[in-house]
């Protein structure tokens, strides 16, 4: 009897380090989605795009691997919003998310712009100055706070903002925000057909800061977040970040339009 007893401690005691070990294993896990935003992220990219490389970079440093998922921006924010996802990798600050989400430092600039036809003679230097023309934006999708806030303007909300690239070509819409980059990699890339009818204007609408934004509801979040943000000090530190952003920017974002 003492031995069948020793043997049933001893079997506790092993699912308890295999439980112990598993739960440690977790906790070195990051899960993340976003939505498609060529050539920050995206599926098909190498590396899952530049903000993918940059994360699964600072991440490594404080001994994290990262699992990516890709969603609609709408379903990634119900998602982390319900801790079912830890973050998404790309997101800007706004005041409303931060009541529901926990931000990383920033790690990057991403510079919206307004895209148009080259035959439309438009120029602005207030969004007063554009009232009268169709804006295609993507929904819940923020692009500043003062312009998401012009109830004067003539907005048209579609689920993938840069299908309004093909609208704008087409003359369905007049104008369309989107990041500059973002804008340049779809018209390379997705639609160069349309590459002598698209242009982007300045001055651009706003420049965001980039950051990762997590789930209020994930266990361990303030250690995940603190494992980012001295790791993406460390990349930078050491010139892997700035590596990584030219390679990106060599390859992925030359010929502009």
């Amino acid at each position: 009897m003492p031995r069948l007893l020793n043997i049933f401690i001893l079997v506790g005691l092993l699912i308890s380090l295999v439980s112990e070990a598993r739960s440690q294993q977790e906790e070195k896990i990051v899960s993340v989605a976003g939505s498609p935003w060529q050539p920050f992220y995206g599926e098909e990219l190498p590396d899952y795009g530049l903000v993918s490389k940059i994360v699964v970079e600072a991440y490594k440093r404080s001994g994290y691997k990262v699992k990516f998922h890709f969603h609609t921006w709408a379903r990634c924010m119900i998602e982390i919003e319900a801790g079912r996802i830890d973050a998404t990798p790309i997101a800007y600050y706004t005041e409303e998310r931060a009541k529901k989400y926990y931000y990383s430092d920033a790690f990057m600039d991403s510079t919206i712009v307004f895209f148009k036809h080259v035959k439309n003679n438009i120029s602005w230097r207030s969004l007063r100055d554009l009232q009268s023309y169709r804006i295609g934006i993507g929904i819940n999708i923020a692009y500043s706070p003062a312009f998401d806030k012009a109830k004067f303007l003539y907005k048209i909300e579609i689920p993938d903002e840069t299908t309004n690239l093909q609208k704008i070509a087409l003359k369905r819409i007049d104008l369309a925000p989107l990041d500059k980059y973002v804008g340049i990699y779809y018209i390379n890339t997705k639609y160069p057909h349309l590459k002598e009818k698209l242009e982007f204007m300045l001055p651009p609408l706003y420049v965001h800061k980039l950051y990762v934004m997590f789930s209020r509801k994930i266990p361990n979040v303030k250690q995940k977040i603190d494992a980012f943000n001295k790791g993406y000090q460390a990349i930078l530190k050491d010139g892997t970040y700035q590596s990584i952003l030219k390679n990106y920017r060599s390859i992925q974002l030359k010929n502009n339009p």
